[in-house]
């Protein structure tokens, strides 16, 4: 049996809701860092396409140029820890969480998986350079990065991607 959930709902909440197909989402009152029990059920790949600065649109329009500040960058990295610690929290044992941004800020990438790592290292391990058989990007320290202006890439990106294994 196979299914897809696609929802508005707040992404922090995942690891402490269920979800109930005709309802919608039915909160615990434990926190967004609670992981599920093992009992539960879960999801087998969860993926975790997080809010984050996109240079790439910030260097095209003088809008979002007017819009960026350093400090953008540390209120999104709080924000892509909560989203990640609820994917890992609604993730089965065995199961595969995929972490991407459009950004190329380490540290919306490996610094968010890093500091996963350290939080939560005995419940996920990351796969390193899960785009090596696209052919395309580069090894990052946890995961891979496309940019737009390496060969490889064909004018994609940016993009970082990690792949963690619930363990």
């Amino acid at each position: 049996r196979s299914s897809l959930i696609i929802t508005g709902y707040d992404g922090t909440m995942f690891g402490s809701a269920s979800i109930d197909p005709q309802r919608g989402l039915k909160y615990s009152p434990e926190s967004d860092v609670t992981p599920r029990s093992e009992e539960e059920e879960g999801y087998t790949h969860v993926l975790c396409d997080v809010p984050c600065s996109g240079e790439r649109h910030v260097l095209r329009t003088s809008s979002s140029l007017a819009k960026w500040s350093a400090g953008s960058s540390r209120h999104l990295q709080k924000k892509q820890m909560s989203l990640l610690k609820a994917a890992v929290s609604s993730c089965r044992p065995g199961g595969t969480i995929v972490y991407s941004t459009c950004s190329i800020n380490t540290n919306e990438n490996d610094v968010v998986i890093e500091k996963l790592l350290n939080k939560r290292g005995d419940q996920v391990e990351a796969q390193l350079d899960v785009l090596a058989d696209v052919g395309i990007g580069e090894s990052t320290e946890y995961g891979n990065i496309v940019l737009p202006d390496h060969n490889n890439c064909k004018g994609m990106g940016p993009m970082y991607v990690c792949a963690l294994r619930k363990k």
